[in-house]
């Protein structure tokens, strides 16, 4: 069977991407290059930020969003991966300028830890996803309780994302946000989502090992199964 072509939406950010294009590649069955799916990305910068768009009256990030998806359809992408978890308060907006599917990563989150068999989860994300609640509308249902950071711990980890990856700081000091994962840990979460793509690379650069779900990787394994490929 032919693998059908991925296109990833990136620039959200630049790191996140090249995670998520790194997670496709380390979790395909492949014994050689032709194994792998083919995938084109558009890491697009100049997509304003979401969370300032949802929030705080910032600029529309929806036509940048569109016009990379759009790009990446005429480049032959057959579905499409767009690896920012607040990027999905403007999915529907997406999904409307192109034919072929967009993968919603919450939804294929929720659906994850729903086979796992998990209660509660605690949820990191940025302001703009936890405030329109974009997990909270992907979770109904679905028998998992939501957990959310106090405000004081939720700077914590707005700090770990916009001071710490975006920024490039691998001398950020983590111990904030570690006490945030720790307080969620303690009222319950099984597991921390990481909704916020730059937060599987923190976890990462700071060595922060508490028990987690990564979306991204949830998010990259239904786009290799979306192509026809076998994952690992």
């Amino acid at each position: 069977m032919e693998k059908k072509v991925i296109g990833i939406l990136g620039g959200m950010g630049p790191l996140a991407t090249a995670d998520l294009f790194r997670k496709m590649v380390e979790h395909t069955r492949a014994g050689r290059d032709q194994d792998h799916p083919r995938i084109l990305v558009d890491c697009n910068t100049n997509i304003p930020d979401r969370t300032a768009a949802l929030l705080h009256g910032g600029t529309d990030p929806v036509p940048e969003l569109t016009a990379a998806a759009r790009n990446l359809e005429r480049g032959g992408a057959q579905v499409i991966a767009m690896p920012c978890n607040t990027a999905h308060g403007f999915y529907d907006a997406v999904q409307a300028a192109v034919a072929v599917p967009v993968l919603h990563m919450i939804r294929l989150t929720a659906q994850a830890l729903t086979e796992r068999g998990v209660d509660a989860a605690g949820l990191l994300a940025t302001d703009g996803t936890i405030q329109t609640g974009i997990y909270q509308r992907s979770f109904q249902d679905t028998g998992v309780t939501l957990l959310t950071p106090e405000a004081e711990d939720q700077q914590a980890v707005m700090d770990l994302i916009y001071r710490g990856v975006k920024a490039g700081r691998r001398d950020f000091d983590a111990s904030a946000a570690r006490r945030t994962m720790e307080r969620l840990l303690e009222k319950g979460a099984q597991t921390l989502i990481l909704g916020c793509t730059e937060l599987p690379l923190a976890v990462e650069l700071y060595h922060l090992a508490y028990p987690c779900t990564d979306p991204t990787l949830e998010l990259a394994l239904g786009a290799l199964r979306f192509a026809g490929c076998e994952t690992v």
